[in-house]
């Protein structure tokens, strides 16, 4: 297989956040009287902010204060970040590390905007292991529309057609076999449906699994 660089997702990918999210978010809307199930959630996950809103308005109405529970959210995210480090998903490191001994570019797409990433990227000390980072607010389609992956090809001057994506959403999957890539579900908090996982070039249950099978292809 010829790979000219691969592309992270970031919540549920490089970080152990999903959980985390869910969490504060049913507390905050819990806080205003909605309550928010896991299914609901699920819908949310892989999409932008600006989808989030629409997919939460959906169930409990256009008089929703999304912002300001939004804001709630962030807060609470920051203050355990802050008192307990970002939550990373096994072999990360050991991945990252692979990827710079093969010299294989490496680029995120994610739908998290662009100051929340970046605050979280630099919490885990991995910012600058990234050479191409596109986030949800720099392009004006959502996973998942292809946009966003081909767009952090272009940045790595890469073509996109060799490019694994490692992605744990339907949205996401979906997005990158749009985009033509090379889908790697690694399965986290949400499974896709049959339809999407049969998208997937492969699936995996976590990276570490992912390091092993690219040692064996490159």
């Amino acid at each position: 297989m010829k790979i000219s660089a691969i592309i992270f997702d970031m919540d549920g990918i490089i970080f152990d956040t999903e959980r985390l999210y869910y969490k504060f978010w049913k507390i905050v809307l819990n806080n205003y009287g909605y309550n928010l199930t896991e299914e609901i959630y699920k819908e949310t996950i892989g999409v932008n902010i600006r989808e989030t809103e629409k997919i939460l308005k959906k169930y409990f109405g256009e008089d929703l204060p999304f912002h300001e529970i939004y804001q709630k959210v962030l807060s609470l995210t920051q203050d355990y970040i802050e008192k307990k480090g970002v939550p990373i998903k096994k072999g990360l490191f050991e991945l990252i590390s692979f990827l710079e001994e093969k010299k294989v570019p490496k680029g995120i797409a994610t739908s998290t905007e662009k100051d929340k990433a970046y605050y979280l990227l630099r919490k885990a000390g991995i910012l600058e292991k990234f050479e191409a980072i596109v986030c949800g607010d720099e392009v004006s389609k959502s996973k998942p529309e292809p946009d966003i992956f081909l767009e952090v090809a272009k940045k790595l001057s890469v073509n996109p057609s060799y490019c694994i994506v490692l992605e744990d959403s339907e949205n996401g999957i979906l997005g990158a076999y749009r985009a033509n890539m090379i889908p790697f579900l690694v399965l986290d908090f949400k499974h896709p449906k049959k339809e999407i996982m049969n998208l997937a070039y492969k699936v995996f249950n976590s990276l570490i699994e992912v390091r092993e099978y690219l040692k064996e292809i490159l």
